[in-house]
């Protein structure tokens, strides 16, 4: 398998469907302040952040309803390739909070720059796959048969669809 590292500094991809993709800037996404929803390939569920503005919620999977706690979009840190993937609801960062656990949950936590808040973007045949930047190097999962509410956890990359994510409009 080939995995090919997504230059988000450069363009932030919103796929349409496995033919069309259109890029948006990050400075445009991020001064638009919404993002874009982000589908589990394997799911179909999006990516939620339902505790509201606490630290350490849960990130969960909820059917797609294009509600603005289903929007995120990267904050760049400069060099391109690592980024925070920021809530447009809550203004928090994704986190792995440092736990070397596989099946950690993933959450929100004010953003601050530390390595558990950094994921570098890959595209695969899929979607697109984080991996975080810290010393797990572990990627964002989405479950398989997951059901609304099912948990957002990290998991060794290993390329497999429900580590792989859709960017919706």
């Amino acid at each position: 398998m080939i995995k090919r590292r997504l230059a988000w500094g450069i363009a932030f991809p919103v796929a349409l469907s496995i033919a069309t993709v259109v890029t948006m800037t990050p400075e445009a996404a991020s001064a638009a302040n919404t993002g874009t929803l982000l589908q589990n390939a394997t799911s179909y569920l999006c990516i939620t952040d339902n505790g509201g503005s606490t630290n350490s919620a849960a990130i969960t999977q909820a059917d797609c309803d294009y509600s603005p706690k289903e929007y995120f979009y990267p904050v760049f840190d400069g060099n391109g390739y690592s980024e925070e993937i920021k809530s447009s609801a809550t203004g928090k960062c994704l986190t792995n909070g440092g736990s070397p656990t596989n099946s950690a949950p993933i959450t929100q936590y004010t953003c601050n720059g530390s390595p558990n808040q950094e994921w570098e973007a890959y595209t695969l045949k899929y979607g697109v796959e984080f991996h975080s930047i810290n010393a797990t190097g572990d990627c964002i999962t989405g479950g398989e048969g997951a059901k609304s509410g099912s948990p957002v956890t990290q998991y060794p990359c290993n390329g497999s669809t429900n580590q792989q994510f859709n960017a919706l409009t």
